[in-house]
């Protein structure tokens, strides 16, 4: 662990220096953090490429956790993302990241983060974006993916095999009311970790929160 720490500072360079725009001016954020209230649609944050990040190279720009999904541009020039998500909502649930060439970084380019405002997470950014090598892994985003997705696909699918077992036992025996029970409460415990997989926003929209806050305390 120690070793896997030592290489991810070497090939990564934390951004922890943001200017937000807004629409009254900017100012100096420190992420990661909490970014004011704000009514507007978007959270628009901008930094520079450091000249002396691995100078020549190409670079990704990684962000570990984003609650909605970012649109990334270097000098007013718009980037795709590398990794599509399995599940496109209002809330983004996986690590974003982003490519930017040998040509687009030129030494002191802007950076231009945009956050979309579509829920009350988006001002929040528990972890601080980084640029790194191309080539290089984030111990940090490979922990992340691993606890949030795979973690949340093997939860969903404990949960809703126990869930249709125990309902599976019910229909064979009806008076095993006990199992109809826990079947309710399993399946319905399901929705936890279908929300930070994304799959609820399909069914519920922008109140799959409220659904599953619902779900939870049936």
């Amino acid at each position: 662990m120690a070793l896997l720490g030592a290489c991810e500072l070497e090939d990564n360079h934390l951004l922890h220096e943001w200017r937000l725009e807004l629409p009254e001016g900017s100012r100096d954020v420190r992420l990661p953090g909490e970014l004011p209230a704000s009514d507007d649609p978007f959270f628009t944050l901008e930094t520079s490429i450091p000249a002396e990040l691995f100078p020549g190279e190409p670079l990704q720009l990684i962000a570990p956790v984003v609650f909605a999904h970012a649109d990334l541009s270097v000098d007013g020039t718009r980037l795709h993302p590398s990794h599509q998500p399995m599940l496109r909502g209002h809330r983004a649930t996986s690590v974003q990241r982003w490519i930017i060439s040998a040509e687009e970084r030129r030494p002191g380019a802007t950076i231009t983060l945009r956050i979309p405002n579509t829920h009350f997470q988006s001002p929040s950014i528990p972890a601080t974006p980084r640029l790194a090598r191309v080539d290089a892994s984030d111990a940090h985003a490979t922990a992340i993916t691993i606890a949030n997705t795979y973690g949340s696909i093997l939860a969903a699918i404990t949960t809703l095999f126990s869930g249709l077992t125990y309902l599976l036992i019910f229909l064979v025996d009806r008076r095993r009311t006990d199992s109809l029970w826990f079947a309710l409460q399993t399946l319905t415990a399901s929705v936890l970790p279908l929300y930070y997989l994304g799959a609820t926003q399909l069914a519920f929209g922008r109140y799959d929160v409220s659904a599953v806050g619902i779900a939870l305390t049936a």
